[in-house]
């Protein structure tokens, strides 16, 4: 079962950044370590600013599998496809705009990873697994407290989505610790 998280339009250069920014946010809230909290903000944020560069449309959206416990990231956009998608996974490509390396590099810092390509538009899926279960994952972050002081409309903003996904994720990892000590009906 996947539970989304949050998502993020693709609409100018900010929202790659923004992207990127959540992924290592939302990584670090799961518990994942410094590395992989790099690894799936650089995977994110290349995906994510090949779907604003080369498509329309894009967007990134972020879920967790309960079952399969991991983090996900999705990002669509509605451009013309890959076309050279094979000689793109065998390194043989060589972009005009870069050297054509982004999407096999994304592919080597996930544990799955996946793409879909049409001419309808791209679907790229990558999965980081959680660690294993952490007794100190609930209890940690009832003891966080958002710092801002909120004095302006954007810090305020900024406050309330950190307040909101850390309510959503401090549930997943609820369901999660239940899951792995048996305890879940």
């Amino acid at each position: 079962m996947s539970v989304p998280i949050l998502q993020v339009a693709l609409q100018s250069e900010r929202d790659v950044v923004q992207a990127r920014q959540r992924a290592r946010e939302v990584a670090a809230e799961l518990g994942l370590d410094n590395q992989d909290q790099i690894r799936l903000a650089t995977a994110t944020s290349e995906i994510a600013r090949n779907a604003f560069r080369y498509a329309s449309n894009g967007k990134v959206a972020f879920s967790l599998d309960l079952e399969q416990q991991r983090i996900e990231v999705e990002v669509t956009d509605a451009g013309g496809g890959i076309p050279n998608l094979d000689e793109v996974l065998e390194g043989r490509y060589r972009s005009m705009t870069g050297m054509g390396m982004g999407i096999i590099g994304t592919k080597r810092l996930m544990d799955d990873f996946e793409i879909d390509t049409s001419r309808s538009g791209t679907t790229v899926r990558m999965g980081k697994l959680l660690p294993r279960y952490r007794n100190n994952w609930v209890l940690g972050w009832s003891r966080r407290r958002c710092r801002c002081r909120c004095w302006s409309s954007t810090a305020a903003n900024v406050c309330r989505w950190r307040i909101d996904l850390r309510t959503r994720l401090a549930l997943m990892r609820y369901y999660l610790v239940l899951d792995a000590t048996g305890l879940r009906p």
